[in-house]
């Protein structure tokens, strides 16, 4: 196994958090004595992210690719495309690693070799009721995990109910080459493509993963109400390409519970005020449950006060990804008529 390990961090905007991001990274390789080839990818930032990305280049050798914006899925690709080492880490511009993290899975490594590791994330909450939302509602979606948090291999028939993302995920690089290589979307704008799921899923499929407390992270959620909507919507558009184009518990889950809200919504038609008072015990509902599976009562305040808004915005995005959904179709049906 090559004693170094490649790095991928794409940046769009993240003036803010990506200093200390990259000095959280730093820190942790050097904890764990590694050499590390870091390709750090600026997808079209207009903020004061390029400037700051050199500055950072300069003081740690990292690589710097500056581009035009063409989604994060396509800036990850870019960077592995630029890296030969043996396994290669999926990195966020707004996640903190953890001193000890790195030094644990290099050498967990050695006994599970040609494994994948995806981190441990904790959303940090403290004054951000937005990021106490995200906290609170993975509580309850990933409750197998979080209620424990202790080590488990993930495969593709438990995939559905366990953490995944790439924001912080090792794996062998010739893996992740091929999860890009079979990687396929519903989608015919890359920059909508849910380049979490697909991709993990497949390392699934082939090897499994492990997710372990001891390699572990921390996450900067969006603090504001303009940043958190959007990101609500655009997650609502990428879960139209998760897990609404073919069969999985997921779905089913959430054509069950769509179709009571409609039944509920058609009876509320006659009885409004009855309505509103099922929305308000459901909204806190939610929040007793995600206090069970695990999240802190912040967490769950917040998941029962911004439930609501949630609701809307994911909405939207719904809607947006089921018509990019139907225009890719089309396309894909015009372009059959032309062959």
């Amino acid at each position: 196994m090559s004693e170094t390990l490649g790095v991928v961090v794409p940046v769009y905007n993240e003036e803010r958090w990506i200093s200390g991001a990259l000095e959280a990274l730093a820190d942790a390789l050097g904890y764990a004595n590694l050499k590390a080839d870091v390709v750090i990818v600026d997808d079209g930032s207009t903020d004061s992210s390029p400037v700051i990305l050199d500055e950072l280049s300069g003081k740690y050798g990292f690589r710097v690719f500056h581009r035009s914006n063409q989604g994060r899925f396509l800036a990850r690709k870019f960077g592995l495309e630029q890296l030969n080492t043996d396994y290669v880490l999926l990195h966020d511009s707004r996640v903190f690693l953890q001193r000890q993290s790195l030094d644990f899975v290099w050498n967990d490594l050695k006994s599970n070799e040609d494994m994948s590791y995806n981190g441990d994330v904790v959303v940090r909450t403290e004054r951000n009721a937005y990021a106490g939302f995200w906290a609170g509602l993975t509580a309850i979606g990933w409750h197998r995990y979080f209620r424990t948090r202790k080590r488990i291999r993930v495969d593709i028939e438990n995939f559905e109910v366990f953490p995944k993302g790439t924001g912080c995920f090792l794996a062998p690089r010739n893996l992740l080459k091929s999860a890009y290589e079979n990687f396929t979307s519903s989608y015919s704008n890359l920059k909508l493509v849910s380049d979490d799921t697909r991709l993990i899923r497949y390392i699934a499929g082939e090897t499994g993963y492990f997710i372990d407390p001891r390699f572990v992270c921390e996450y900067e959620s969006r603090d504001n109400f303009r940043n958190w909507i959007k990101q609500v919507f655009y997650r609502g558009t990428t879960f139209v390409d998760s897990y609404l184009t073919y069969s999985n518990p997921v779905r089913r889950f959430f054509f069950v519970g769509t179709g009571s809200l409609v039944i509920l919504g058609l009876l509320g038609k006659s009885h409004p005020k009855h309505l509103a008072l099922v929305a308000l015990l459901a909204d806190g509902a939610a929040g007793k449950v995600s206090r069970y599976c695990g999240a802190s009562t912040h967490d769950a305040l917040c998941v029962s006060a911004l439930l609501p808004l949630f609701g809307v915005a994911f909405t939207g995005g719904l809607l947006r990804g089921s018509w990019n959904l139907l225009l890719a179709k089309m396309c894909r049906g015009e372009n059959e008529k032309t062959d």
